[in-house]
């Protein structure tokens, strides 16, 4: 059992469709934010976006956070004969907890940027 867990844990660790997304929405939301004012808009109104930006890396923190997490159960519960019943409760709940709030974040990120992107004026002194 504790070798499954392991495999488990190790296929999802970041190889969900979401994760995919996050990094692509990263790497976007990035570019958005640095070519902002080379296109001709104000660089003091992009502070929706940066905040976006800050939310995604916290995404990134809270999925290490989770593997970390992941891990240290595995460990506590190799040295056994398996997981125990609590323990696999444990994990579901802790499952959808970080799902919870993974999905969140997203969210916010997303919308911190689609109100970024309203507020986005063009700089009047350059043409």
């Amino acid at each position: 059992m504790p070798d499954e867990y392991l495999y488990r844990m190790a296929q999802t660790a970041g190889s969900t469709t979401l994760e995919y997304v996050v990094v692509i929405s990263l790497i976007a939301f990035a570019m958005v934010y640095f070519l902002a004012p080379v296109l001709g808009y104000d660089g003091t109104s992009r502070g929706m976006i940066a905040i976006s930006l800050y939310a995604l890396l916290g995404y990134g923190l809270i999925v290490l956070l989770q593997l970390l997490i992941n891990y240290l159960i595995y460990v506590a519960n190799s040295s056994g004969n398996g997981m125990s019943q609590g323990s696999a409760k444990t994990m579901t709940h802790l499952g959808f907890i970080f799902g919870i709030l993974k999905m969140l974040l997203f969210l916010g990120a997303e919308g911190c940027f689609i109100f970024g992107l309203q507020s986005l004026r063009r700089d009047g002194t350059r043409r």
